[in-house]
């Protein structure tokens, strides 16, 4: 169980209050100069085409796996062979139209 702070505990603190009214707000020009790391610098991996595709086919696989068809296909309001019908690996559906979107993600 923790105990409520009292006031001789705020007293006592040993750090100083900080300022952070003149600390200058970020501006959308300085985000863009630094951006953010996408894991391919700095001799890491880049991501390619294939990649991308792999690791989304994975997690549909996964996704597949972990749910229930019959509850996923009437929260979406297809019945559950429409389901089986898009998810399935290896034909010309939403699952592959998913997969080669990502591939070409990030161009």
């Amino acid at each position: 169980m923790k105990r409520e702070a009292s006031p001789s505990d705020f007293l006592m603190s040993s750090s100083p209050d900080i300022d952070t009214s003149s600390k200058k707000a970020k501006s959308a020009k300085d985000k863009a100069q630094h951006g953010t790391s996408s894991g391919s610098g700095a001799g890491g991996p880049s991501w390619t085409a294939e990649k991308r595709e792999t690791l989304i086919a994975e997690l549909i696989s996964l996704g597949i796996k972990a749910g229930k068809p019959t509850e996923i296909a009437a929260k979406v309001g297809i019945t559950t062979q429409q389901f089986k019908d898009a998810t399935q690996n290896g034909k010309n559906n939403l699952r592959a139209k998913v997969i080669k979107a990502a591939g070409g993600f990030g161009k």
